[in-house]
């Protein structure tokens, strides 16, 4: 009796007989990839979102670069300055004639209105001795504008070696104030003129 003999089939076979591997799927991510470039406007709004964002944070950079410099060309500053000179009295030796000058500059871009101010001067020794005080009336500034504010030419005893003028502004509603502190030789030698400023 014959036995039909099987049929050769090379299905779920390899080229050299061993059965293949079924292809592999793609991963999720490059499936969704792809499906994203395949649609053109989604693609579009993408970069678009992106530009502007770029546009945003540069826009953001320059107002507060603004902002910064602008506040800084605003902001209210004075320059304080004190000069002292003196020299030996040619009537009487037991005493000097000192001259005290002080001054005010607008530093900043900006009308500066200054309050009443003060200047304290006071003999350098132990203990320390107030020699005067001194009220400077109110006064306004224009940009780069200076204002003498105080001078006295007065005669002080010999044996004071040192002063200290100590001036001091307030603006009108207190927020601000400035003040400088200097130390002055003033024995009998001639120094000249000297000076102390606040910057």
């Amino acid at each position: 009796m014959n036995t039909p003999s099987p049929t050769s089939t090379n299905q779920g076979k390899g080229g050299d007989g061993e059965p293949s591997a079924p292809p592999k799927s793609p991963p999720a991510a490059a499936a969704a990839n792809t499906e994203i470039s395949k649609v053109p406007w989604l693609t579009n709004t993408k970069d678009f979102l992106a530009a502007l964002q770029s546009i945003f944070t540069i826009g953001a950079l320059i107002a507060a670069g603004w902002w910064f410099f602008t506040g800084r060309q605003n902001q209210t500053r004075i320059k304080i300055d004190e000069s002292v000179s003196h020299r030996p009295d040619p009537q009487d030796s037991r005493f000097n004639i000192v001259a005290i000058d002080v001054r005010v500059t607008n530093t900043a871009n900006v009308l500066i209105e200054l309050n009443d101010g003060q200047i304290d001067v006071d003999a350098v020794r132990t203990p320390a001795k107030s020699l005067f005080q001194a009220t400077v009336k109110g006064f306004r500034l224009e940009p780069n504008e200076t204002e003498q504010v105080f001078f006295r030419v007065f005669k002080l005893a010999s044996d004071t070696k040192t002063i200290q003028i100590y001036s001091k502004f307030y603006t009108p509603d207190q927020r601000f104030v400035w003040h400088l502190a200097g130390a002055f030789d003033v024995a009998n030698t001639d120094h000249g003129t000297q000076k102390s400023t606040s910057e």
